[in-house]
């Protein structure tokens, strides 16, 4: 969701021949380099809807912003397990998440899933990615819970 120019989608699919990789962005930006030619041009949330919430789908967000809904609404419409995020560990505050960490994100989450009597997310594994002096990028992925969170 989200693709932009398409940079990780081209890296994926170069990388990892056996999997189907789906661009979906908006669009809204139209000056950018594309790195491939067949990005969906879709809202994420009318796409997920249209592709069963993105079931068995691994979800990546590169940079995603927390401000605002766009994030928050992806979340409430996939119905997958598996979400990678691709940006900063923001400890530096130099993204979307201007106030608050990754972590701190998926603790509300996990707070109103846990309050709904549903399931939350489990930070499975971070790994530091290398990036330009004075940032902290990382590519974290998270994993829906079994149960109800704790």
């Amino acid at each position: 969701m989200g693709s932009g120019n398409g940079y990780w989608t081209y890296m994926l699919r170069r990388v990892f021949d056996k999997i189907s990789v789906t661009a979906v962005d908006n669009m809204f930006s139209k000056y950018r380099t594309m790195w491939i030619t067949d990005t969906v041009k879709a809202d994420g949330v009318e796409w997920l809807k249209r592709n069963e919430g993105g079931k068995d789908k691994v979800l990546l967000l590169v940079y995603p912003i927390t401000t605002g809904n766009f994030t928050r609404r992806i979340f409430e419409a996939y119905t997958g397990d598996t979400v990678i995020i691709v940006g900063t560990q923001n400890q530096n505050r130099l993204t979307g998440f201007s106030d608050f960490t990754i972590e701190d994100w998926f603790t509300g989450i996990n707070m109103a899933a846990n309050q709904a009597g549903e399931r939350g997310w489990r930070l499975e594994i971070r790994i530091a990615l290398p990036s330009f002096a004075g940032k902290d990028e990382a590519m974290s992925v998270w994993r829906k819970l079994d149960g109800a969170s704790t």
